[in-house]
């Protein structure tokens, strides 16, 4: 995320969505209901969904347009499978929202106002005497560490063999 500037709204579009619909939920809601008990793992869910619909209509687009090309695929659950235009639906729309949870999750604000970042990011000694900075860093972490694990599950697939259909094979 740090060294790309594109990363970071493509991230983050899905939270700007879930958001303004987990306070619409919770607004036709009581109290009891799971979305006010819960509302972490409930944006979570509602950034999944709308994390996967966001990176499918992108990357099939993309692939299709042939701007991008995933060289090797798993077949089961891939679209145009051995074409230039494959893409490896469940897996990759699937696995980007590894990076846009956390970043929901952070940027989620509580009923106090503050956001989950900020209140991970008091528990640091920096904090005291620059909180943004903590803030910024603590995000940069979480996040970096997401998008290698993103990364590391195409290395795997990859490295294992497990991606058995090539785009044009010759």
């Amino acid at each position: 995320p740090l060294t790309s500037f594109i990363y970071a709204p493509y991230v983050l579009l899905p939270f700007f969505l879930a958001s303004p619909a987990l306070r619409a939920l919770q607004r036709r809601s009581g109290p009891h209901a799971f979305v006010w008990r819960h509302p972490l793992i409930a944006i979570g869910l509602l950034t999944f969904v709308v994390g996967v619909i966001w990176d499918a209509a992108q990357e099939i687009l993309l692939t299709r347009a042939q701007f991008l090309t995933y060289s090797h695929v798993i077949e089961f659950g891939s679209l145009d499978v051995g074409k230039t235009s494959q893409f490896p639906l469940l897996m990759a729309s699937g696995l980007i929202t590894i990076i846009m949870i956390p970043a929901s999750v952070l940027l989620y604000r509580d009923d106090t106002g503050r956001s989950q970042a900020d209140k991970l990011a008091q528990r640091l000694r920096l904090h005291a005497r620059r909180p943004n900075l903590a803030n910024f860093l603590l995000m940069a972490i979480v996040l970096n560490v997401a998008m290698i694990t993103f990364s590391s599950a195409f290395w795997l697939v990859r490295a294992t063999g497990a991606a058995s259909s090539v785009a044009c094979p010759w």
